[in-house]
């Protein structure tokens, strides 16, 4: 009986040890390993990729033109940006403000609003 309770004093120890000290220990050797044999590959700072800025709208006549100045002013080289506009069933005047610029984006235009599942 006194060795059994021995071996579950220590098993029990052992536990909480570990639940605060051991469990620390082994992930930051384990993090240190697998840094040192699969390093992370940096880009450069010059890095940047082609992207496609995709904005739907529906009757934002009142707030496109702003949108669209937004867009204009975005930080990034504007041969690797593409701004597309998807007007889906807009009835105001947000349709027009797009054709106006229709040489520095795509814009799309739905007669009828469909939203986002389309069937």
């Amino acid at each position: 009986m006194t060795c059994a309770l021995l071996i579950l004093f220590w098993v029990a120890l052992a536990t909480v040890i570990y639940t605060y000290i051991g469990y620390g220990i082994i992930t930051t050797i384990l993090v240190k390993i697998k840094k040192a044999l699969f390093p992370v590959k940096k880009y450069s700072a010059d890095f940047e990729p082609a992207v496609s800025l995709i904005i739907p709208c529906f009757n934002e006549g009142d707030f496109i033109r702003k949108k669209i100045e937004n867009t204009f002013e975005l930080d990034y080289p504007q041969d690797k940006l593409q701004i597309i506009y998807i007007s889906d069933g807009s009835d105001d005047h947000s349709l027009d403000i797009l054709k106006q610029n229709q040489d520095k984006y795509l814009w799309m235009h739905s007669a009828e609003r469909k939203g986002k599942p389309r069937q």
